[in-house]
């Protein structure tokens, strides 16, 4: 349909540049993650940025800005053993600005996100391994194909790791990020993930594996 919302022009935009959706990743209990087997992916739920449904002002993700070239591969790390890295906050222009984890099948992108965005001043991280599309849940049924396993798409699943809170309405309350200070547990138990803060632009990050990847 045809629509002059400055937000939709915007969203079908970041499609013709080669960006996925953002969406939220829920898992039974309200836990923050878990095998997609026992968790729905919620198309758009992931409301951080334009590629969800929600009219959101904040940065667009680090992994949207990646996908466009905007960040370079040199400002990702890749993190397949227990590491500290300083990891910048989204919007900046120098520094690793996102930290990318491999954990079997599951893999997790990594940002800082600012109290300037709405949230509590923390790590927003996502799911960028696909569900099947036994676990998506969204109002059209053409999001419900299946994709390739253990790829890499142009669609993000984040994690709630605070309050956040996300309605069919296309509203959302409280904050996705994990605050400095607190510990994240990847589901299958190998990964955790904590942050420290450094400077106004910086925070300090542990990932820490109980088995390192080679």
């Amino acid at each position: 349909k045809n629509n002059a919302s400055p937000f939709v022009i915007t969203h079908e935009l970041g499609h013709s540049l080669g960006l996925g959706h953002s969406n939220l990743i829920r898992c039974p209990g309200n836990g923050p993650d878990g095998a997609w087997a026992n968790c729905n992916a919620i198309e758009y739920g992931g409301a951080v940025d334009v590629m969800s449904n929600v009219d959101i002002k904040g940065p667009l993700s680090t992994y949207h800005q990646w996908r466009m070239g905007i960040i370079k591969d040199s400002d990702v790390t890749q993190v397949w053993k227990t590491q500290t890295i300083d990891l910048k906050y989204t919007n900046s222009a120098t520094g690793t600005r996102a930290i990318f984890v491999r954990d079997g099948k599951s893999t997790y992108w990594i940002e800082y996100r600012k109290a300037a965005d709405g949230y509590t001043p923390g790590l927003a991280i996502y799911r960028t391994d696909p569900p099947p599309a036994s676990s998506i849940v969204s109002p059209n049924t053409s999001d419900a194909v299946e994709a390739p396993n253990q790829a890499v798409t142009s669609d993000v699943w984040l994690l709630n790791l605070d309050s956040f809170r996300y309605t069919n309405t296309a509203t959302t309350s409280g904050s996705p990020t994990l605050s400095v200070g607190k510990t994240f547990l990847g589901a299958s138990g190998n990964i955790s993930v904590s942050a420290a803060a450094k400077d106004i632009n910086t925070v300090s990050v542990t990932v820490n594996r109980k088995v390192d990847t080679v």
